[in-house]
């Protein structure tokens, strides 16, 4: 038999092997092209130094919406615009060098700013962090599957750690940072929680490395009348 006809046959063998496989690579929909191009949104999010956002967030309690300051690697400012009873509260935490939380909470209404050490958070976490989602996407404890959009890619995420086992992300395709997520309790139950970057003025206001400090975090105006120590748990 000619050389090229036996090597034609095995070629084709191959290709009707290897065919579901391969065609799954460039399935965008296939488990794992999904994995891989969430492993490449996981990838920018290590390049963010800082964050500056407002959120809406939906849930059993209702509808808040605050507006958020985050410097990496942990800390955090949320400042409440609305409901109205609790506009101008503000909420800060960051991480100390001997692996405790400084935690500080304003409330200009009363004129009091209440500070708190707090033992370490690393278990409390809401969402995984990024070197834990690359280890449980690799290792297939978590699961991802995809949905293109028209306003950014999406991601339903399963087998999370923490308290929320799934969670639903739309990411921005300038920036690749979510800007809607939807946490579930149950997998298969409706979301407890939704956090969504809202529109203003036809744009998303997502701003990514714009030189935050630290003391922006935790500048309190007008400057609180009593300050009160937390007793440590």
């Amino acid at each position: 038999m000619n050389v090229l006809v036996v090597l034609g046959v095995v070629l084709l063998g191959l290709a009707v092997a290897l065919g579901p496989t391969v065609a799954s690579l460039f399935d965008p929909l296939s488990p794992a092209r999904a994995a891989g191009k969430f492993l490449e949104v996981v990838g920018v999010w290590g390049g963010v130094r800082d964050i500056r956002t407002e959120l809406v967030l939906r849930g059993d309690g209702g509808e808040a919406r605050v507006a958020v300051l985050f410097l990496a690697p942990a800390a955090l400012r949320i400042e409440v615009l609305s409901p109205g009873e609790a506009a101008g509260e503000v909420f800060a935490l960051r991480p100390t060098p001997g692996g405790e939380w400084l935690f500080l909470h304003h409330r200009p209404r009363l004129g009091v700013a209440v500070e708190a050490r707090l033992p370490g958070l690393g278990g409390s976490a809401l969402f995984p962090a990024p070197e834990e989602l690359r280890a449980g996407l690799r290792e297939g404890r978590i699961r991802v599957a995809y949905a293109p959009g028209t306003d950014g890619e999406g991601f339903d995420l399963r087998g999370l750690p923490g308290p929320f086992p799934r969670a639903e992300l739309w990411v921005d395709p300038g920036t690749l940072l979510p800007w809607r997520a939807r946490l579930y309790r149950d997998p298969d139950g409706p979301p407890a929680l939704e956090v969504e970057v809202p529109l203003k003025e036809g744009s998303r206001s997502l701003q990514v490395n714009t030189g935050l400090e630290l003391r922006d975090l935790f500048q309190l105006e007008p400057a609180p009348r009593r300050w009160l120590l937390a007793p440590r748990p």
